[in-house]
Formats: C-alpha cells, sequence, structure tokens
C-alpha cells in the first residue's frame, strides 16, 4: 500500500489579497476537472503584520499597519500569472492552509527576506511590529 502524501500541490487563480499572510483563491483546480471556488488561504508557517488595525483606538500599533499594509501590497505585486498552492490542511479557522508559490518562489520565503514575516507555528505570537 502506497504512503498518503504529506502535502498536495495545486494550480490556483488569485481572488483576491486580504493581508500579508492571507488571501482569496478564486479557484484551486483539484485535476480532474474539480475545483474548488472562493477559498481562504493562510500562508503556513508565517506571520505578518496586522494591516486591518484601528490606529484612532490603537494609536500605538500605526507602525504596525504601516507594515502590514506594505505586506499586502508585496503581495499584490507578486500573485500575479502562475499561482501554486501546496495545501497542509486546514487550519484552527477553517481556512486552507499552505505554502504558496508565485514565479519569484514561495511567498513566505519572500516576505521574510524583506523583514515582512516572522516564523509561526500557531501558537502564541510574540513579536512586535514596529519596534
Amino acid at each position: 500500500m502506497s504512503k498518503t502524501p504529506d502535502a498536495f500541490v495545486y494550480n490556483c487563480e488569485l481572488k483576491k489579497v486580504i493581508d500579508g499572510d492571507t488571501v482569496r483563491l478564486a479557484t484551486i483546480d483539484l485535476g480532474f476537472s474539480v475545483k474548488l471556488h472562493n477559498k481562504s488561504v493562510r500562508v503556513a508557517k508565517i506571520d505578518t503584520p496586522e494591516s486591518r488595525i484601528n490606529i484612532k483606538k490603537y494609536p500605538e500599533r500605526a507602525k504596525e499597519k504601516e507594515l502590514g499594509l506594505l505586506a499586502k501590497q508585496k503581495m499584490k505585486e507578486w500573485l500575479v500569472g502562475d499561482i501554486t498552492l501546496k495545501s497542509y490542511g486546514t487550519d484552527k479557522y477553517g481556512r486552507v492552509l499552505g505554502d504558496i508559490f508565485c514565479s519569484k518562489g514561495n511567498v513566505a520565503d519572500l516576505l521574510k527576506k524583506e523583514n515582512l514575516a516572522v516564523d509561526y507555528d500557531g501558537g502564541k505570537k510574540t513579536k512586535v511590529w514596529g519596534e
């Protein structure tokens, strides 16, 4: 009997970048004419600054919001053309969890190189952005 793979790789079409570590995919092509539509995907193993912060309520987090918007913009620039998803299943919120690849490579690695993401294992967040 063959071993079940640890991850599956799919071709995708982007619908929208939510923030630096979350996107909504218009389609995920599972093959054999089977497609998933309108799925939220969380980039695995990283955390990015939040882009949706009310800075009137939390003025001390203004720098984090600025960095979050920059991470979101970078994702929009990179996720054009061919996109591939390596899926690991779902996260605690029901989003698909996986690595997203574009023509420049793994977006998690690209964000880390730009200092717009840190390693994250799903536990308590420790990074304070903007310090």
